[in-house]
């Protein structure tokens, strides 16, 4: 079992040198929901989601398509406009990528994310969002 803990902001950058191997795409995936929390874009977040899913933004979770993703999280958006998205702590283990981060609205929210290597390559199964 390969697992590595790295504490990073994407605004540095992550070095391939701190990456399990068979997880080199990783960063690229993870800066890219970085960057899209910051700009509002939610298709770049959900660009790389699976077909379903499992979504919390400030409430219960539940299992969610892709276009019900789409309006969710959109809705979160224009609620919760970003003044800054930071990622603090990652985790890798057997096919699956953790990272928590903060994300500042009006207040400090913490946010999670969980990646699953699947057939057809690394796909964003879990978006949190709690206060």
């Amino acid at each position: 079992m390969r697992s590595i803990l790295v504490k990073a902001s994407f605004a540095l950058g992550l070095s391939a040198a701190l990456v399990p191997w068979g997880h080199a795409q990783i960063p690229a995936l993870v800066a890219a929901v970085d960057s899209a929390f910051v700009q509002e874009d939610v298709h770049k977040v959900l660009a790389q989601a699976a077909e379903y899913i499992e979504m919390g933004l400030l409430g219960q979770s539940r299992l969610y398509s892709q276009r019900q993703a789409q309006r969710r999280l959109g809705q979160f958006f224009r609620d919760y406009p970003p003044q800054s998205f930071v990622w603090s702590t990652m985790h890798a283990d057997d096919g699956h990528w953790f990272a928590t981060g903060r994300y500042k609205a009006y207040n400090m929210l913490r946010v999670y994310a969980h990646w699953e290597q699947q057939a057809s390559g690394w796909k964003l199964v879990n978006l949190q969002v709690f206060k």
